[in-house]
């Protein structure tokens, strides 16, 4: 009942750290609100975490006044293990996040969010094609291989 594969996972988003302005409050906020929504039960302490999330932000100077902002959200699991990584890339005139990110910070956080999911998602629903039935289980034993009682007892029929 505890597994993960029935309930809701917990997810530590944590600070963002690196954006210019109060991109990183503001990142870290939105990341909150926008992963929330989408069905995580979201955190911001690692206590009972199975994920966790961290937006990394930096900014490189290109030609033209202009700047490229970049954002990964690495997605590790409660064993510090990475699983996947979402990779935000834009180029912005110079300077124009240096105060106040506003709006900018809602549409990073709700794009980003969709792909943070999707990753969390993978690591908690039990693949389709590797799943056998009820009946399949419990006939067949570790080898794979019906469970028969001998025969010479008479009976040839799987074990319930």
């Amino acid at each position: 009942p505890s597994s993960l594969f029935n309930r809701r996972a917990k997810v530590r988003v944590a600070e963002v750290t690196g954006a210019p302005g109060d991109g990183d409050a503001s990142l870290t906020k939105q990341m909150r609100t926008r992963l929330a929504l989408l069905g995580p039960q979201v955190q911001t302490t690692p206590a009972g975490a199975d994920f966790s999330v961290k937006g990394q932000v930096r900014t490189v100077p290109v030609s033209g006044n202009k700047q490229r902002v970049e954002i990964q959200w690495i997605i590790k699991n409660a064993k510090d293990q990475d699983l996947g990584r979402v990779i935000q890339l834009n180029e912005i005139p110079a300077g124009s996040l240096n105060h106040y990110w506003g709006d900018v910070a809602v549409v990073v956080a709700t794009e980003a969010s969709g792909g943070v999911n999707d990753v969390i998602k993978r690591q908690t629903t039990p693949p389709q094609n590797q799943q056998p039935s009820a009946q399949d289980a419990a006939v067949r034993g570790q080898a794979g291989k019906p469970l028969l009682e001998n025969r010479d007892s008479g009976v040839a029929r799987p074990v319930q």
